[in-house]
């Protein structure tokens, strides 16, 4: 590796300012690069219990329930098909009073585009079924309770729908072919015999089911249903069957899914331990709210007024290398800066300089902070009297950028206590991208740790040149196994289906 001169009269962001890291964030976009680093990994050791997509961190100061809620709320905020992302923090305010279980409870949104004017009094609407749930937690099991259970899950369905049927759609040929091909293959003695047998069978009966069922509630094309399809009596009862047969099966261990192979009669193979988990995450939040407002140390949060607050920040706009040798120079320099093993060859540089200038012909990009940065400069740039609780929750994995963002915050922090944190990334880099402001450390020395986090992690993608795609999202732990009650009911579900397609 040559360094190359810098004297050159190249427009070309220097090596550690928020240019490079914005000129760094739209070359790793384009190479799909999947590296989670090192120091992210030992952030997320372990997972929250719960079948939200992944992880939360390692890190004494996080309660576990409160990240599950956090999390469960930016899921159910989701509403749009496609392309949203919702972050949600929170503050506690306590009463004076120490009688008084009383005070405010500040949550404060963010998206990465623009929120629906509607969303404050939908989270409100929300609010209000979990601080019914919990002032009758007791008694839960009543009829009155159930009802509530049931009001708030449709109302969440509704708000979440069209988000909810790509999700149900997108893999539902090869997920019905599946199906068919262990319905013609299993017998009944399997499912007795083996537990992750009898959980693959129940779920996907239950998936059937609801294509079914989505098909009794077209109103145009396959893909126009009904939203009113969630207040059909049998909605719920086949998400539950379908939540149930997929939590049980987790809780067996990823394993027991993936020994299927998930191999097609045609030999095609496809994510379905994935593409359930997805489909099942409305009703994993919803059992995750359900159980907070039931819970003997957090019910008392919802006795606390609600104040809603969307936080946004406005684009800027970046400006790129204006030409292949100015990003060959920013390539070289960020090669410079991370120092790798081992040079790269000068025609990977030339060559991904050219990419990078073809498909950024256009020099000037807006750019816009994404939804977990911008809580953390909320929360890191004003001054509260009560910090907000250090755990922040998104609908979605953090990306390359933000998850270099919290890392690069939390260690310049000398007290924990002032680290902020999210459930993980997936390791993607997006761009258009831009750097958030924090406060509470220099922001040269913020922009400078997360320079040099993305030009190592750059740096080790151009070493190997073509990376396979890593980013799969983890699963999360083990489960409880469930009940013996929960089992019989799975094999019942599962033996039922095979005698009526064997009669």
């Amino acid at each position: 590796m040559t360094a190359r001169s810098t004297t050159a009269a190249l427009p070309v962001p220097a090596a550690g300012s928020a240019d490079a890291v914005h000129a760094l964030l739209a070359a790793g976009s384009i190479a799909n690069i999947s590296l989670v680093s090192t120091e992210h990994a030992r952030c997320v050791s372990y997972d929250l219990d719960t079948t939200l997509l992944p992880q939360a961190v390692d890190s004494p100061g996080i309660d576990k329930k409160t990240a599950r809620l956090l999390d469960a709320l930016a899921a159910i905020l989701v509403s749009r098909a496609q392309h949203e992302v919702i972050a949600i923090g929170a503050q506690v305010q306590h009463s004076n009073n120490l009688s008084d279980q009383s005070g405010k409870l500040q949550l404060v949104l963010a998206a990465n585009a623009a929120l629906p004017q509607t969303i404050q009094a939908y989270l409100e609407e929300v609010w209000k079924c979990m601080q019914l749930l919990a002032e009758h937690r007791q008694q839960l099991r009543l009829p009155e309770a159930k009802d509530q259970c049931a009001r708030m899950a449709e109302l969440i369905y509704r708000h979440n729908f069209p988000k909810f049927l790509r999700r149900v759609g997108k893999r539902e040929a090869a997920a019905l072919r599946f199906h068919e091909a262990m319905q013609n293959h299993i017998s009944r003695e399997d499912v007795l015999q083996y537990d992750s047998t009898a959980a693959v069978i129940a779920m996907l009966t239950s998936y059937s089911e609801l294509i079914d069922l989505f098909s009794a509630h077209q109103v145009g094309g396959k893909n126009e249903v009904s939203v009113d399809v969630v207040s059909d009596p049998n909605f719920l009862p086949i998400m539950d069957g379908l939540w149930l047969a997929f939590r049980l099966l987790r809780s067996l261990g990823e394993h027991s899914f993936h020994s299927w192979g998930l191999r097609l009669p045609d030999h095609s193979t496809v994510e379905l331990w994935r593409f359930f988990n997805k489909v099942t995450l409305i009703h994993g939040s919803i059992a995750e709210l359900e159980s907070v407002a039931r819970s003997t140390r957090l019910y008392r949060l919802f006795q606390k007024k609600l104040v809603v607050e969307i936080v946004d920040y406005p684009r800027k706009r970046v400006t790129l290398p204006t030409s292949k040798d100015a990003w060959a120079t920013l390539i070289d320099t960020t090669l410079n800066s991370a120092q790798p093993l081992k040079p790269i060859e000068p025609q990977v540089i030339q060559s991904t300089a050219a990419a990078l200038s073809t498909r950024f012909s256009d020099k000037s990009v807006l750019c816009g902070i994404h939804c977990e940065c911008k809580i953390l400069q909320r929360f890191t740039t004003t001054a509260y009297k009560i910090k907000p609780i250090n755990y922040i929750g998104v609908s979605k994995l953090s990306c390359t950028g933000c998850a270099a963002v919290f890392n690069s915050y939390n260690e310049l922090q000398n007290s924990r206590d002032h680290r902020f944190y999210t459930r993980g990334a997936h390791g993607k880099w997006y761009f258009p991208w831009f750097l958030p402001e924090v406060g509470g450390v220099e922001q040269i020395d913020f922009t400078n740790r997360v320079y040099s986090k993305l030009a190592g992690q750059y740096a080790q993608y151009l070493k190997t040149v073509a990376l396979s795609d890593s980013s799969a999202l983890s699963e999360g732990s083990q489960e409880a196994s469930g009940t013996a009650k929960d089992w019989m009911r799975l094999r019942a579900k599962a033996l039922q289906n095979l005698d009526k397609i064997k009669a």
